[in-house]
């Protein structure tokens, strides 16, 4: 820990009490005789907790710790690779920096700690303002020759103070809550939207000018126009001529102080009025302030504030001290394969990196930079990658390896082919280049899936003819039988179900050549004309069959063998046009219901499953050709 050498500086860098923290952390804490005399910590203090008072501390340390940044003559004394923690104005110590950087030293600005949630215990700007502020409202109730409370006594009523605080950020609410504790009539103003708020939420009365609101980055005002300045001077001329006291606490670390007040503004005010002026040492908010001095204007008296922080040494030493020891220890490497005391600050972190002004020879903060060494030199542009060659259409034909500039979408592959018998849709079916697509049905698309789910309210695939034992309601019909096959018996009558509408047993196909056309048995009417756009197509006949019955009884088990064999089968017959099919009635036979066909007797009901179960829809015609091959 170094001595501070700046004048009027009593703060001290680290306190007694943080020491052990840091022996905590593995570290040797070294303190230069006398460096907290000024803030009344003494020698013995510190080695009492552990600490080492040496002359040469700061020659021999790894980490300097202060609150003002060192003497140019001491930093060329440092060895390469030390580090510097303190406050470092780099905007008016250009020399400073350059002197950090050629001696390759690593100086961190505790003003420049980003102003984010985590690093709020390190913010030494709003530790130091907290401490100005509370000064500034003492002072002002210093200087004033009246009580700033209300007082009731025999004698008479004594009417509060009047006190305006110009700001209210840190320093102004603090300066703000302190006077309301006096008992002071309190009013404040700020450019900010938010402040209103935190203004009345410290007592105080919020100022309304009526005026666009200028918020910044990091939780500043923007700087704002000439015009609007003026037009704000004018409007808070009549509370500042009212006011028995006035405090200014708008200051930007880095930049001039906004001009709040004017000469005249002040000429305005009662006798033996007070201002208070925190920012006198980067420009002042007062038109006339001297920082350090109190200067008379009119009637009022102007006091220019210089490191008032400085001025209450103790409360400000401990808040700084804490703050310095929070962000050590963010830099100190901790594990268990690292040696206890390595201060390892990562660069990549968004606190060291924004805090960090010099290191290894180069200056990292680039507005600094820019200011000392010139704009950063533009980076060149990258250039444009080469977009990669396609294959024509006629290479990638002939088997030659096709790239393409962009990945193309992702294509869902084409669902299975169906068989022939069942569809003439092209994307079910494929078909060559060139290749006519062949039907053995003329006859309206259909969704299978779709009417199956209807008809039975079964999910998944279509069943076949040979899952028909499995299925509730089988979706193929039995293939008819070979041309040298006995035709099966006729199918006896159905007894008409309760649900469904009276069905017609239809008769088997008898046996044909193999030349001649299948004779179709159905109810429905001539086979017609394939669908065109301006003629309706008939949708698929459906026919009832019965159940096989359980095998429990034998009896009943022979009974339903001959129903199966004889399961209605409708084979619409293939034709060229609507009119040769209804004027030909010779290639289609109808067979008409026999009064005299015994009746089936009724089953029980436990056998008789859902009629929508047993409902069988004849999509597409049987080809014996196919079947064969």
């Amino acid at each position: 820990m170094a001595k501070e050498t700046r004048d009027g500086e009593s703060r001290v860098a680290m306190v007694p009490e943080l020491v052990e923290k840091l022996t905590g952390l593995g570290y040797d804490v070294l303190v230069e005789p006398g460096a907290g005399d000024g803030a009344e910590f003494f020698d013995d203090d510190y080695e009492a907790v552990g600490a080492t008072v040496a002359a040469d501390a700061v020659a021999t340390a790894d980490v300097v710790v202060s609150v003002a940044p060192l003497d140019p003559e001491r930093v060329r004394e440092l060895r390469e690779g030390t580090t510097t923690i303190s406050f470092l104005p780099v905007n008016q110590s250009h020399d400073l920096v350059a002197d950090l950087r050629d001696g390759a030293v690593t100086s961190f600005a505790m003003e420049l700690v980003p102003r984010i949630s985590r690093a709020q215990s390190m913010d030494a700007l709003s530790s130091q303002a907290l401490v100005a502020g509370y000064r500034c409202a003492i002072v002002a109730a210093g200087m004033l020759r009246r009580f700033f409370p209300l007082n009731m006594t025999a004698a008479g009523t004594v009417q509060p103070a009047e006190v305006v605080v110009l700001g209210a950020g840190v320093a102004g609410l603090q300066a703000i809550a302190t006077a309301k504790r006096l008992g002071a009539v309190v009013r404040a103003y700020d450019v900010r939207a938010a402040a209103a708020e935190e203004i009345r939420s410290m007592g105080a009365k919020s100022i309304d000018l009526e005026l666009e609101t200028l918020e910044g980055s990091g939780g500043y005002a923007r700087e704002m126009t000439e015009d609007r300045a003026a037009r704000q001077r004018e409007l808070l001329t009549p509370y500042i001529a009212a006011a028995d006291a006035l405090i200014t606490t708008a200051a930007v670390p880095g930049r001039e102080a906004p001009m709040l007040v004017t000469r005249e503004m002040v000429e305005q005010m009662k006798p033996g009025s007070v201002v208070v002026d925190l920012a006198a040492e980067s420009g002042g908010n007062v038109e006339g302030s001297a920082p350090g001095e109190i200067v008379r204007i009119g009637h009022a008296q102007v006091w220019g504030g210089a490191n008032v922080p400085a001025q209450m040494p103790v409360p400000a030493s401990r808040l700084y001290a804490q703050n310095v020891v929070n962000l050590v220890t963010l830099m100190t490497a901790t594990g268990e394969d690292v040696e206890p005391g390595q201060f390892a600050p990562d660069f990549e972190d968004e606190i060291v990196q924004g805090a960090c002004v010099t290191h290894e020879g180069r200056i990292l903060h680039k507005p600094t930079r820019e200011a000392i060494d010139g704009p950063d030199p533009e980076p060149e542009p990258e250039p444009e990658p080469e977009p990669a060659p396609v294959a024509e259409v006629g290479a990638a034909a002939a088997g030659a390896a096709v790239t393409y500039d962009a990945p193309a979408d992702p294509v869902e592959p084409a669902p299975a082919p169906m068989p022939t018998l069942m569809s003439d849709d092209p994307e079910t079916a494929p078909l060559e280049p060139n290749e006519e697509p062949q039907s053995y049905l003329d006859e309206p698309e259909f969704e299978p899936e779709q009417e199956w789910a209807a008809e039975t309210g079964a999910d998944g695939p279509v069943p076949l003819a040979e899952e028909a034992d499995e299925a509730p309601a089988p979706r193929m019909p039995p293939p008819p039988p070979p041309p040298h096959a006995a035709a099966p018996p006729a199918a006896e009558a159905v007894p008409e179900l309760e649900s469904e509408p009276e069905p017609a047993p239809v008769a088997a196909p008898e046996e044909e050549p193999e030349d001649a056309t299948p004779e179709v048995a159905s109810e429905a009417a001539p086979a017609e004309a394939p669908a065109t756009e301006s003629e309706p197509v008939a949708e698929p006949e459906t026919v009832a069959v019965p159940e096989a019955q359980p095998e429990a009884e034998p009896e009943a088990e022979a009974d339903a063998a001959p129903e199966a064999d004889a399961a209605p089968v409708t084979e619409p017959q293939e034709t060229a046009g609507a009119e040769e099919a209804e004027g030909d009635d010779s290639e289609s036979e109808h067979t008409d219901p026999s009064p005299d066909a015994p009746a089936v007797p009724q089953q029980p009901d436990d056998s008789v499953s859902d009629p929508a179960q047993t409902e069988l829809q004849l999509d597409l015609p049987l080809n014996p050709e196919a079947d064969q091959s």
